[in-house]
């Protein structure tokens, strides 16, 4: 199903249009593709983050902080403070907390964060697959937190793996 589109016109600086040309060609789309990605990104995720204090790190750092705690202080993390701030963000961007407005928002959350992933729908379950590459430690911390935010809302999270480069989770309809 097609999407309805509108044109509009941008006036940009020269370097700013020669950058979104070097850009375009070194990734393979069409300058008006790339600048739908960037607007997409900003509308979904990007107009938000300075309202909801989103600070962001290196996945180096974010590596070395995660892989520093033990298990029971990222439980504790995850369900103090990332369970409520991501579920306050979901009120924030989407008016209400509920099973597909969190979908959504993971996804979009991963897609800001840079971090790779598949999400495969199927008549029982929603499963996530995520490459973090961030350590087994984050493996932990995000689906601790993602199972507390389902847990909310009644739904069962199972989770099928954890390991130090990717996540996968699945979630029951």
């Amino acid at each position: 199903m097609r999407k309805d589109t509108r044109t509009i016109s941008v006036r940009v600086s020269a370097d700013i249009a020669n950058s979104l040309d070097d850009e375009s060609t070194s990734i393979g789309t069409s300058v008006n593709n790339l600048i739908t990605q960037v607007l997409k990104k900003h509308t979904q995720w990007g107009r938000f983050e300075r309202e909801l204090d989103i600070l962001h790190i290196s996945k180096q750092s974010a590596k070395v902080l995660f892989s520093s705690m033990s298990a029971d202080d990222l439980k504790t993390l995850a369900s103090s403070s990332c369970k409520n701030m991501l579920m306050d963000l979901i009120l924030f961007i989407k008016g209400q907390f509920n099973k597909e407005n969190l979908l959504e928002i993971i996804s979009i959350f991963l897609s800001a964060n840079n971090t790779s992933f598949r999400h495969i729908k199927s008549s029982t379950a929603e499963k996530f697959i995520i490459k973090h590459q961030l350590g087994k430690n984050y493996s932990l911390y995000l689906s601790t937190t993602i199972g507390l935010l389902f847990s909310e809302i009644g739904v069962d999270m199972r989770q099928a793996d954890i390991n130090n480069e990717d996540l996968i989770l699945e979630i029951s309809l």
